[in-house]
């Protein structure tokens, strides 16, 4: 942080409002608390528990967004991937471009590009920035890292792509 060191930077704590003045001595305070926070040992949450009906529907959900996209978008849209759900063992089948998403009851092993929890799989599918959040969380493995980043890369395209008032 030696490059930030003579800017005036408010460290915050929950509940802190930003201060007009007087706030350095909360910073040297403030500081101490998240070294403290960060350093101290913590056990990872579970990841709870998704029913099938709940990824079945948010996977038909992310498919049939697709019409709202440009042509040129749906046909770079990676084809078939299988990911392997690591709190179930099981998988789910996802291909954008033939607009399809399936889940498996046991995912071929030859075909999956990666392995994430249901709760991970359900944010990507349900939310447009679902995507880079799971870079952020690193809650995955990536076994074909091409396809799943073009995967990745798509997905985090249909939030960033300009949407069509209708399919084109």
């Amino acid at each position: 942080m030696s490059h930030c060191a003579r800017l005036p930077v408010q460290v915050l704590c929950d509940g802190d409002a930003v201060l007009w003045d007087g706030w350095e001595t909360r910073n040297a305070d403030n500081v101490q608390r998240w070294r403290a926070l960060w350093r101290a040992p913590r056990t990872p949450l579970e990841s709870r528990p998704v029913p099938d009906d709940e990824l079945a529907r948010a996977g038909a959900a992310l498919v049939n967004e697709l019409e709202r996209y440009p042509s040129h978008l749906r046909t770079n849209a990676p084809g078939e991937c299988q990911v392997l759900i690591r709190d179930t063992g099981r998988g789910a089948m996802l291909d954008l471009r033939g607009a399809r998403f399936q889940l498996l009851d046991r995912p071929d092993e030859r075909e999956v590009i990666a392995e994430l929890d249901a709760e991970d799989l359900l944010f990507m599918l349900r939310f447009p920035w679902g995507a880079d959040t799971l870079y952020v969380s690193s809650c995955f493995v990536a076994r074909d890292m091409q396809r799943w980043g073009q995967l990745i890369a798509f997905r985090h395209g249909m939030y960033t792509a300009p949407v069509s008032s209708a399919a084109g």
